[in-house]
Protein backbone atom coordinates (compact mmCIF):
# COMPACT_ATOMS: atom_id res chain seq x y z
CA UNK A 1 0.00 0.00 0.00
CA UNK A 2 1.46 3.82 -0.62
CA UNK A 3 1.27 5.55 1.81
CA UNK A 4 -1.94 7.49 2.91
CA UNK A 5 -3.87 4.52 1.29
CA UNK A 6 -4.70 3.36 4.66
CA UNK A 7 -4.98 5.41 7.90
CA UNK A 8 -6.05 2.13 10.42
CA UNK A 9 -6.73 -1.54 10.32
CA UNK A 10 -9.38 -2.71 12.13
CA UNK A 11 -9.14 -6.60 12.78
CA UNK A 12 -12.48 -8.65 14.90
CA UNK A 13 -13.44 -12.27 14.70
CA UNK A 14 -16.07 -12.25 12.06
CA UNK A 15 -18.69 -13.28 14.21
CA UNK A 16 -18.19 -10.56 16.63
CA UNK A 17 -17.59 -7.91 14.10
CA UNK A 18 -19.39 -4.65 14.17
CA UNK A 19 -18.38 -3.32 10.30
CA UNK A 20 -18.20 -4.48 7.49
CA UNK A 21 -14.68 -5.70 6.73
CA UNK A 22 -12.88 -5.16 3.79
CA UNK A 23 -11.03 -8.66 3.58
CA UNK A 24 -12.21 -12.05 5.82
CA UNK A 25 -9.54 -13.87 6.65
CA UNK A 26 -10.12 -17.67 7.22
CA UNK A 27 -7.34 -20.18 8.83
CA UNK A 28 -8.76 -23.60 8.01
CA UNK A 29 -7.53 -26.99 6.63
CA UNK A 30 -6.43 -27.04 2.82
CA UNK A 31 -9.04 -29.31 1.55
CA UNK A 32 -11.80 -26.11 3.18
CA UNK A 33 -10.04 -23.50 1.97
CA UNK A 34 -10.02 -25.42 -1.39
CA UNK A 35 -13.95 -25.25 -1.64
CA UNK A 36 -13.96 -21.61 -0.12
CA UNK A 37 -11.55 -20.95 -3.32
CA UNK A 38 -14.08 -22.81 -5.76
CA UNK A 39 -17.44 -20.84 -4.27
CA UNK A 40 -15.83 -17.80 -4.76
CA UNK A 41 -15.58 -18.93 -8.78
CA UNK A 42 -18.47 -21.26 -8.92
CA UNK A 43 -20.71 -19.05 -11.00
CA UNK A 44 -17.86 -17.30 -13.36
CA UNK A 45 -15.46 -20.14 -13.69
CA UNK A 46 -12.29 -18.01 -13.94
CA UNK A 47 -9.12 -18.70 -12.58
CA UNK A 48 -7.72 -18.00 -9.36
CA UNK A 49 -4.13 -16.40 -9.20
CA UNK A 50 -2.39 -16.82 -5.71
CA UNK A 51 0.31 -14.62 -4.49
CA UNK A 52 2.65 -14.97 -2.01
CA UNK A 53 6.30 -14.65 -0.54
CA UNK A 54 6.30 -17.00 2.19
CA UNK A 55 8.88 -15.04 4.14
CA UNK A 56 7.52 -13.32 6.93
CA UNK A 57 4.40 -12.59 4.46
CA UNK A 58 1.43 -14.43 5.89
CA UNK A 59 -0.45 -11.00 7.19
CA UNK A 60 0.31 -8.84 4.05
CA UNK A 61 -0.81 -12.02 1.41
CA UNK A 62 -4.09 -12.94 3.40
CA UNK A 63 -5.07 -9.15 3.41
CA UNK A 64 -3.51 -6.37 1.82
CA UNK A 65 -2.83 -8.57 -1.67
CA UNK A 66 -6.93 -9.44 -1.61
CA UNK A 67 -7.39 -6.03 -0.49
CA UNK A 68 -5.32 -4.43 -3.59
CA UNK A 69 -6.31 -7.33 -6.23
CA UNK A 70 -10.03 -7.38 -5.38
CA UNK A 71 -9.78 -11.38 -5.21
CA UNK A 72 -8.99 -13.94 -3.00
CA UNK A 73 -5.69 -15.11 -2.06
CA UNK A 74 -4.55 -18.33 -0.66
CA UNK A 75 -1.49 -18.26 1.60
CA UNK A 76 0.82 -21.31 2.94
CA UNK A 77 2.07 -19.48 5.91
CA UNK A 78 5.34 -17.97 6.38
CA UNK A 79 8.49 -18.50 8.48
CA UNK A 80 7.25 -15.72 11.18
CA UNK A 81 3.27 -17.31 11.74
CA UNK A 82 4.40 -20.83 12.09
CA UNK A 83 6.61 -20.00 14.72
CA UNK A 84 4.77 -16.67 16.40
CA UNK A 85 1.09 -18.25 16.19
CA UNK A 86 -0.66 -21.15 16.82
CA UNK A 87 -1.21 -21.67 13.10
CA UNK A 88 -1.15 -25.58 13.08
CA UNK A 89 0.91 -27.63 10.62
CA UNK A 90 -2.80 -29.09 8.89
CA UNK A 91 -3.52 -25.27 8.20
CA UNK A 92 -3.42 -22.61 5.19
CA UNK A 93 -5.37 -19.13 5.57
CA UNK A 94 -7.52 -17.44 2.41
CA UNK A 95 -7.92 -14.49 2.72
CA UNK A 96 -11.23 -13.29 0.82
CA UNK A 97 -12.58 -9.61 0.06
CA UNK A 98 -15.82 -9.14 1.89
CA UNK A 99 -17.79 -8.41 -1.56
CA UNK A 100 -17.37 -12.12 -2.18
CA UNK A 101 -19.29 -13.54 0.98
CA UNK A 102 -22.70 -13.91 -0.40
CA UNK A 103 -22.06 -15.29 -2.77
CA UNK A 104 -19.10 -17.65 -1.19
CA UNK A 105 -22.23 -19.37 1.39
CA UNK A 106 -24.60 -19.52 -1.76
CA UNK A 107 -22.46 -21.04 -3.85
CA UNK A 108 -21.09 -23.41 -0.58
CA UNK A 109 -24.91 -24.33 -0.47
CA UNK A 110 -24.92 -25.00 -4.55
CA UNK A 111 -21.63 -27.81 -3.99
CA UNK A 112 -22.72 -29.44 -0.98
CA UNK A 113 -22.65 -32.71 -3.02
CA UNK A 114 -20.02 -32.22 -5.04
CA UNK A 115 -18.34 -31.62 -2.01
CA UNK A 116 -19.81 -35.27 -0.33
CA UNK A 117 -19.38 -36.98 -3.20
CA UNK A 118 -15.45 -35.97 -3.31
CA UNK A 119 -15.06 -36.60 -0.20
CA UNK A 120 -16.28 -40.61 -0.42
CA UNK A 121 -12.93 -40.66 -2.77
CA UNK A 122 -15.34 -42.99 -4.86
CA UNK A 123 -13.01 -42.50 -7.91
CA UNK A 124 -9.67 -43.20 -6.08
CA UNK A 125 -11.61 -46.32 -4.33
CA UNK A 126 -12.04 -47.46 -7.97
CA UNK A 127 -8.51 -46.42 -9.30
CA UNK A 128 -6.97 -48.72 -6.29
CA UNK A 129 -8.20 -51.86 -6.76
Amino acid sequence: LALGDCNFVLVSPLGACEFEPDVVVVEAAPENLMWLALASIYTTGERLNFSTSVVQATCVDSTVVPFKTGQPNAVLGCTGCREATDLELTENLLGIPFKFMTSVAENLEDIEDIIIHNRSKGAYERFKK
